[in-house]
């Protein structure tokens, strides 16, 4: 599985035609939290994927994207991936949710499913 470096300050340059899913590995979470994952392609076009988890989860947990779920995913050039945006927000008026990330991935529809699944 290749990690996916987002200290990365160049182009990703990816080709993620043998993966089905990114991968979000999280050890715990609290409280709510709202979050996507934007791709962009050579050409800047893009597709995006969400998800909302409103409740707490003690331990480790993984939060999988399935490309194919993503919006716009007919139109992006998965061949050509140059940025990838993971964006976290309170998904409840109280303010910032507490979170740890372990690992940010890309998966082949071999490996087992994750915790969660998401769709936009």
């Amino acid at each position: 599985m290749p990690k996916i470096n987002y200290l990365n300050h160049g182009l990703l340059n990816l080709d993620l035609t043998s993966y089905d899913r990114l991968r979000i590995n999280f050890d715990g979470m609290f409280p709510d939290l709202n979050f996507n994952i934007l791709v962009f392609d050579e050409y800047g076009t893009w597709a995006q994927g969400g998800c909302n988890i409103s409740y707490f989860i003690a331990g480790s947990f993984k939060v999988d994207f399935p490309l194919n779920k993503f919006a716009r995913h007919d139109v992006v050039d998965w061949t050509h991936i140059h940025n990838i945006d993971v964006i976290f927000q309170a998904a409840n008026p109280l303010g910032s949710p507490n979170l740890a990330l372990t690992a940010f991935s890309a998966i082949p529809s071999s490996d087992p499913a994750g915790t969660i699944s998401c769709h936009f």
